[in-house]
């Protein structure tokens, strides 16, 4: 699920959801992190986990194929 796009009400609140979980959050501050991040719940995760900036956590991401674990190096 951290590949969904929120295009509609329920899956913005399906991808608030992933971003609170994975990235040990609560719903609000998963709604702000979303709107950094235009919506990219991958790019959230990683801002919220690793205290990135979203211009960072993009070029983060993107180093590491697109893959979420090994952006969090796992």
């Amino acid at each position: 699920m951290v590949n969904v796009r929120p295009t509609n009400r329920k899956l913005a609140a399906r991808a608030r959801e992933v971003v609170a979980k994975i990235g040990g959050t609560g719903a609000d501050e998963a709604t702000r992190l979303l709107g950094a991040a235009d919506g990219e719940v991958k790019t959230a995760i990683l801002m919220a986990r690793l205290n990135l900036e979203p211009d960072r956590a993009k070029r983060r991401l993107a180093e590491a194929g697109g893959s979420l674990s090994a952006a969090l190096g796992r």
